[in-house]
């Protein structure tokens, strides 16, 4: 271990790293390798994932089938031997450090490459391949709808694209917004169907001044004029419809930030907990998070730890969780963390001043949502939160332009924001062409 730490200083100084790191308790009961065969099998993978991502930046798909069909017969050994496991591993985030989940990465990269040289019926077999992994749970969703719109469109095998949706709806790996996907697949195959995700979201409409000319060009988008006290800025959507939102719906602060503001909140409240005492999570001094952050073990090894604080922190008053944030802010400003971003709030006051507009029980709830599945939330979220500190207002605001709609994350997000009270909209801006103004 001494070894491995100095290195690391002397990596972080060379690279200038200067961020400080949390404080934590390395716990480790079983090694990120259990032998050197097993280190030499993973950097091979590593490398030849990195041989495909070069080819995909030179757009050489054919380079890519090539490492795929030399790496098929083994990855089908791979996912033999698991699926014929009877005792999974009990840490499975620690899997990133095999060949196997590494090999896997490879193969998503192939399957692109199949896709984009039009060879659906190599593209959906090797899905069904991958589907056969579990442990990649968080890819399971696409992989369901890719498979049923292979067959449903590229292949015009429309049985064999239910029978992929009704499995894909039937997986309990399958994430909500997958499951919406998915729905509307099967309604499209059968019209008697209807899907059970029916939530529209409250929407406003406003029209905002567009340069001239701006986002007719292929893949460009279009340039809006705000107001930034009294003088006329060149912005983007989402920047002029905060500027709207604070100048015309009485609301005093916020920003365009999407997920940065739960996980930043999510970070500085539990902290204590992100950083605890728990086995395989911590092998250095040089983490900003534990190893199973993004993995569903995150919660379950910790449940006990988080029921019991969130009922905590749902009954404090308003200036209870003022003092609480405040003070957490204090003792840890400046210390790196995944997720949390010092720089979006002002100060500490500022960051109170959102917190007690959320409300107690809003926020545990909010945190409820995130903890359960921390890779999945942390997309959707909308773009915009507004708060008024002196109404105790507070809504998460959604922006699209012209052509834009919502994705199916977004609408989940809407959906549950809704479910606890918190105010959420859909804002749908207009483009007014600048020449109007002359």
């Amino acid at each position: 271990m001494t070894g491995q730490h100095n290195l690391s200083r002397i990596l972080l100084s060379q690279f200038q790293v200067t961020r400080k790191f949390p404080t934590y308790k390395i716990l480790c009961t079983k090694p990120l390798f259990s032998s050197s065969h097993q280190l030499e099998t993973f950097l091979s993978a590593c490398q030849l994932e990195a041989h495909c991502h070069a080819h995909t930046q030179k757009h050489e798909w054919e380079k890519i089938e090539e490492i795929l069909n030399d790496n098929l017969p083994r990855y089908k050994e791979i996912v033999k031997t698991w699926q014929g496991s009877n005792e999974k591993p009990r840490d499975v985030h620690l899997l990133r450090f095999t060949e196997e989940w590494v090999i896997t990465r490879v193969m998503r990269q192939g399957l692109a490459a199949l896709q984009r040289l039009r060879k659906y019926e190599e593209a959906a077999s090797l899905i069904e391949l991958l589907l056969g992994y579990t442990p990649m749970w968080y890819k399971r969703g696409s992989w369901w709808e890719n498979l049923a719109l292979i067959h449903h469109f590229h292949l015009k095998k429309p049985e064999v694209a239910r029978t992929a949706v009704l499995a894909g709806l039937a997986d309990p790996l399958t994430s909500k917004d997958s499951k919406i996907a998915l729905e509307l697949r099967l309604s499209k195959l059968d019209r008697n169907f209807t899907p059970e995700f029916t939530f529209e979201p409250k929407t406003v409409n406003i029209d905002i001044v567009a340069l001239e000319g701006s986002g007719s060009a292929a893949n460009s988008k279009k340039i809006w004029l705000g107001d930034n006290n009294g003088e006329t800025v060149l912005c983007g959507v989402e920047d002029v419809t905060l500027n709207y939102y604070i100048n015309n719906f009485n609301f005093k602060e916020g920003f365009h930030c999407e997920g940065s503001v739960l996980s930043t909140l999510f970070s500085i409240f539990c902290w204590d907990i992100l950083f605890s005492d728990v086995d395989n999570v911590f092998y250095n001094q040089y983490q900003y998070s534990p190893l199973d952050l993004n993995s569903h073990d995150f919660y379950t090894n910790r449940k006990k730890q988080f029921d019991d604080y969130f009922a905590h922190l749902s009954e404090l008053s308003e200036q209870e969780i003022s003092d609480l944030v405040t003070n957490k802010w204090v003792l840890h400003q400046g210390t790196g963390c995944d997720g949390l971003n010092w720089e979006l709030f002002s100060d500490a006051d500022q960051c109170a001043r959102c917190v007690v507009c959320i409300t107690p029980s809003k926020l545990v709830k909010l945190f409820e949502i995130y903890v359960e599945d921390v890779r999945g939330k942390r997309s959707g979220v909308p773009d915009l939160s507004v708060w008024n500190y002196e109404t105790r207002e507070f809504a998460m605001v959604e922006v699209k332009g012209p052509g834009d709609s919502l994705s199916n994350k977004q609408r989940v997000w809407l959906r549950c924001l809704d479910e606890i009270g918190i105010r959420a909209e859909l804002c749908l801006v207009k483009a007014i062409s600048s020449k109007k103004l002359r």
